[in-house]
Parts: structure tokens; sequence; C-alpha cells
């Protein structure tokens, strides 16, 4: 830094397997010397105001007004350094998830499930942002913990829609594993989803759904006696 000017645009180096994910540069305005250095393990997703995303790739001491034109001199710039590294199979899990059903007075089940899913992150900037973290830089498990979160909450939101749209299905295990599996991939999967920007589902598998049998026994007692109540009338 030079007289309040930053001169240089850089971050330390380390091992792609560093657990830093994202590492934010403090904006600072473009002058004519301004120079950028990307990492040889990190992309740097460069946007000029309110404008466009530049992806500069690693280099060292490129002058910035090269990569982004002369008419930027003078523009106040933000930078966000990524981890190059790809995100792995993610495992989610709903341990007990309470389903209220008003029409059998008030019978409630608890409901879990399982399975893996793969997240790819295709605009980290939108990311950083949603993720509102304080700190600059942002580790691999806060990544994965946000997107696990957004996942489950996703799967939670379709398995209460499949428990509440009929009573037969809950006791045939295999018919939910598979409409379970069918509604993830083509509701959530490849699609940009507004509960986490910069994020998407690529696919997703379910391993099972467990329904408590005392719970499973006493919803099937009241629906069975519901329907000979509605057929003696």
């Amino acid at each position: 830094m030079e007289n309040g000017r930053v001169r240089l645009i850089e971050i330390a180096e380390r091992d792609i397997n560093s657990g830093r994910m994202m590492e934010k540069f403090p904006d600072t305005v473009i002058y004519a010397d301004t120079l950028i250095s990307v990492p040889v393990n990190y992309y740097a997703e460069v946007k000029v105001g309110d404008g466009n995303t530049v992806t500069v790739k690693s280099c060292q001491k490129k002058k910035l007004i090269k990569l982004l034109g002369g008419d930027k001199v003078g523009k106040k710039v933000s930078v966000l350094y990524v981890n190059r590294k790809k995100l792995t199979t993610m495992s989610w899990g709903i341990g007990s998830l309470p389903i209220k059903y008003d029409f059998l007075g008030g019978a409630t089940i608890n409901v879990g499930a399982n399975g893996n899913f793969l997240a790819e992150i295709v605009d980290a900037g939108e990311l950083y942002t949603a993720m509102q973290s304080e700190n600059e830089t942002v580790d691999i498990t806060e990544v994965i913990s946000i997107i696990t979160a957004a996942f489950r909450s996703c799967a939670s939101k379709i398995l209460v829609e499949m428990f509440n749209e009929a009573i037969e299905p809950i006791f045939q295990t295999d018919f939910l594993v598979s409409e379970l599996y069918r509604r993830l991939n083509e509701r959530i999967c490849n699609k940009k989803l507004k509960i986490l920007p910069g994020v998407v589902f690529k696919w997703a598998t379910v391993a099972g759904i467990r329904v408590r049998e005392e719970d499973k026994n006493a919803l099937l007692a009241r629906y069975s006696g519901k329907n000979q109540s509605g057929a003696r009338r």
C-alpha cells in the first residue's frame, strides 16, 4: 500500500486442502498501476461496482486494467478468492420430523430420512453474500454446513408434502423412498434455488425413510377407525 493506495491485490498461498474455501480482499479503488496475483490453487472473482464479474485464473502481478479495461480506472473493485477444489459427495439426514394429521384427531408421526447429494458452487460471490459471514475468510466446513442445512430444509418440505398427500403410502416404504428420490431430483436438482444463491444441487439419493413402528400402528388404528365410522354412517 502506498499513500492509501493498494498497489497489489493478493492473498497468501495455501495448499488446496488447507480448508480455506473463500477469502475476500478488502474493497479497493483501481488505478492504472494496480496489480493482482492469484495463488495457483485459486481463482478470483473480480467485480467492479455493480457491474459484471470477471474470473481471473492463477497469475502473478498482472495489471488489473488489462483484465478489466482501462475505463475501469478510478472504480471500486471487489475481489473474492475461491479455492478451485470441487465439493465432494455430502450426506444429509432428517432425524425426527413431526408430521401432524388434524383430520385424524391430531395424530402425529415422527419421520426420519437420509441419503447423499452433490452440490456445485456456480457463483461464489452470491454464496459469500448469502452466508453473511463476518469474517473475510470462509472455510470449507462453514460452506458444507450451510449447503447441507439448505438441502435438509428442501428435503423436509418435500417429505412433509408427501406424507400429507395420502395415508396409505405411509405404510409402503419402497414407494416412499423412490418417490422422495424422484421429487428431490426433479424439484431441486440442477436448478437455481432462492434458499441458497450461488449453489446448485447436482443429484440426490435416498438411502431410507423411517417411521417409528408405534407411530405407524397408532396412525393405522385411527385411520381404520375413521373409515369404519364413516362406513357405518
